[in-house]
């Protein structure tokens, strides 16, 4: 894992691997990928059967490998090779707990993610 700081971005983003479930139009199964990165306002969703099309309104749900599953509101903001970004909806308190811990890997001096 690592952090990735881009100043045109809102928010940093921290690369990982986390399984990732996803709404899909009502009657189909639900999606499954993996969390590639991960900030307080999206994630890049990478690996997956099904990919939303762009402006679709879901449900991102993360699960870290040692944790609770964090449900969070998003909206399909783009499509990648193999992989789509979401804006997410609203802040999340679970978002930002599982933030803070990964923000150590960064070192001392790293951001933190407090207060998201």
């Amino acid at each position: 894992m690592s952090s990735n700081y881009d100043p045109a971005r809102s928010h940093e983003r921290v690369e990982l691997s986390y399984l990732a479930m996803f709404e899909t139009p009502v009657g189909e199964s639900p999606g499954q990928g993996v969390v590639l990165d991960l900030s307080r306002g999206g994630a890049l969703i990478g690996l997956a059967a099904h990919i939303p099309a762009v402006g679709t309104e879901t449900k991102v749900l993360i699960t870290p490998p040692e944790g609770t599953t964090v449900e969070i509101p998003a909206t399909v903001v783009r499509h990648e090779a193999l992989a789509f970004a979401v804006r997410f909806s609203t802040p999340h308190s679970g978002l930002a707990r599982l933030l803070d811990q990964i923000q150590p890997i960064g070192g001392p001096g790293a951001p933190s993610f407090a207060g998201a």
